[in-house]
């Protein structure tokens, strides 16, 4: 079990699991995005200007 450990937190390994996190992340939200969840648009009768992703530029076109 020790070499299994050291082996999945090693180097090559480490830097693969970062990125697949970060993939897996990405798809998350899209499939969030999908289903029509507004969690991340604000609520009703909050007038957010776009939602909460429209300060990183994310918002509606103009």
């Amino acid at each position: 079990m020790r070499g299994f450990t050291e082996a999945a937190l090693g180097f090559p390994t480490a830097l693969f699991s970062f990125a697949l996190l970060v993939v897996i992340g990405y798809w998350g939200l899209v499939l969030l995005g999908g289903l029509g969840v507004d969690a991340l648009d604000g609520g009703e009768g909050v007038d957010t200007h776009g939602g909460a992703l429209a300060g990183l530029g994310l918002g509606a076109c103009r």
